[in-house]
């Protein structure tokens, strides 16, 4: 029986910069990544030292990050409206972390105001 998926190259797949860059992480974190086995890759070239990153396992393993949780959320809620220019994206980004952080209480306010004086 045949195999009717078809095969991938490396062009349906992301370098680390790429990967990098969708994630908003440093290449470093995608290649600790790569050598923990949290996030799968294909190598390639001499002692396999080219990664190449699926986009559907760069989207999975982002899911586990605090930036993941935020695009989670921004797609589920009314920020991640469709046609959002980069500056109402990153207000909508603030706004999600903002309604995610924990209730300022009087001794985190009181700590705070050490920490900045």
């Amino acid at each position: 029986m045949l195999n009717s998926e078809p095969k991938r190259t490396t062009q349906d797949l992301l370098t680390v910069k790429q990967a990098a860059m969708q994630a908003h992480c440093s290449e470093s974190t995608i290649k600790r990544r790569i050598r923990s086995g949290e996030l799968p890759a294909v190598t390639f070239g001499k002692e396999g030292r080219k990664y190449f990153i699926d986009p559907d396992d760069l989207a999975r393993a982002m899911v586990n990050t605090k930036y993941g949780k935020v695009e989670k959320l921004l797609a589920t809620s009314s920020y991640g409206k469709v046609g959002l220019t980069e500056d109402e994206r990153l207000e909508a980004i603030a706004k999600a972390i903002a309604e995610q952080a924990p209730t300022l209480t009087s001794e985190r306010k009181s700590r705070l105001r050490e920490l900045l004086s």
